[in-house]
């Protein structure tokens, strides 16, 4: 798939990101800069919103929001993150202006009746119920609320039961008021369209826009040095546990020989150098895997395994035993080869997929104001030496900087 970026700014300040590419298929998405860091009161809000999106507007019912996509093979969706709430859909060509118009209705047009909120409310609560039956997943929401004591970055996306229960119609009002403005949306689409085509699909429907909160700063996170080690009790039957290192922001400089580092110690290919250990030289683990966590400000390096609860002493040392050999051997020239060609091999395939793109560039021009090729990106990570790994290795995976959460069967 050959990659023609187009971006522009509509006359009201929402900015639009293209991607022109000959498929048979289309994507679009309207990317916000809001989420659950910016609730000022109730936590759950921005999510709550989010499932909003989707229960009517001031022309279209839920099932006419929910069908029109979907019956024509289509997909309309949405989530929210702690920096961003982003809807979405997928759709043939032919129906990119019917998926652009329904996008910017719920966004734009959404009425909230209380009806569905409190019917909304339910579903939530069963979301957050959910996530707590599942420790894979919850070990990172109670990591972060640990890390993060005190700051915003330490709510859960889905808010906690107590607070839910309490949203209503004012308060997912009052957060579109207080958080949403025109220049801090992005509208990417990825389709066989010029720019001037899309901006003929999307000017109807986007030049309306008037979302007018004031600029916002949000309150940084600054890493003060205290870590912790927390074992926690619960009706499960294997043992989890999560190990966080200080890490980067969506910015630093640092992000691509991290990028690298990280898939050598513990990204998604089976050969990883924990997954070679743990599992497939000691066996004592199913998954394990390590993952920058980046928001604007700050971030986390987490490592995630589950094992046996009697092997967990042991599978923590062996992590701990690969990330010392990070930190005091030169890696070869041959290895870190073998490692870049894997990480450009990744970007390569995530950037044919058009479903992918709309995410990435969209982020990347909401957070950076430009988006990044993927020649760009390889360029930089031909850069990197085997000194460059082994530097990065010591600046952030310091053991005397590591906090733990180990959730353990009761």
């Amino acid at each position: 798939m050959s990659h023609e970026f187009f971006t522009l700014q509509l006359p009201n300040g929402v900015h639009m990101v293209h991607m022109k590419a000959k498929m048979a298929s289309a994507r679009c998405g309207i990317l916000i800069n809001s989420g659950s860091r910016d609730e000022n009161g109730l936590r759950g809000t921005a999510h709550f919103l989010e499932h909003m999106f989707f229960k009517g507007t001031q022309k279209r019912k839920a099932f006419h929001i929910l069908s029109v996509i979907d019956n024509s093979g289509g997909e309309l969706n949405a989530y929210t993150t702690k920096e961003e709430t982003f809807v979405y859909a997928s759709c043939l060509k032919g129906d990119m202006r019917k998926a652009i118009g329904i996008i910017a209705d719920v966004v734009q047009n959404s009425v909230f009746p209380e009806k569905e909120i409190e019917k909304e409310r339910g579903v939530i609560l069963d979301e957050i119920n959910s996530y707590k039956d599942d420790p894979a997943e919850d070990i990172l929401d109670c990591f972060e609320e640990h890390w993060f004591a005190g700051h915003e970055l330490g709510s859960n996306i889905l808010g906690t039961v107590d607070d839910v229960k309490k949203i209503g119609r004012k308060t997912i009002v009052d957060f579109i008021d207080q958080c949403y403005a025109n220049d801090q949306i992005v509208f990417c689409s990825v389709g066989q369209f010029s720019l001037e085509k899309m901006v003929q699909l999307v000017s109807p429907f986007l030049n309306s826009f008037q979302f007018n909160a004031q600029k916002r700063a949000r309150s940084p996170f600054i890493f003060n040095g205290n870590t912790f080690n927390r074992i926690e009790k619960r009706p499960i039957y294997g043992a989890h546990c999560l190990m966080g290192f200080p890490g980067i922001s969506r910015n630093d400089e640092d992000r691509i020989v991290c990028g690298v580092l990280n898939n050598l110690l513990g990204g998604p290919s089976m050969n990883s150098l924990l997954s070679m250990t743990l599992r497939e030289k000691h066996g004592i683990c199913y998954q394990i895997d390590s993952q920058l966590l980046s928001y604007i400000d700050t971030g986390i390096w987490t490592i995630y395994l589950n094992t046996d609860p009697g092997k967990m002493d042991k599978a923590v040392q062996l992590t701990l035993d690969e990330i010392k050999k990070l930190r005091t051997q030169t890696l070869s020239s041959l290895k870190v080869h073998q490692a870049k060609k894997q990480v450009k091999g990744k970007l390569a395939l995530s950037h044919e997929n058009p479903g992918n793109m709309i995410h990435i560039m969209g982020k990347s021009y909401l957070h950076r104001g430009s988006i990044e090729t993927l020649k760009e990106i390889i360029h930089e990570v031909d850069k990197i030496t085997p000194e460059k790994i082994l530097e990065a290795a010591n600046k952030y995976l310091n053991a005397d900087k590591m906090s733990s959460l180990i959730l353990s069967p009761a």
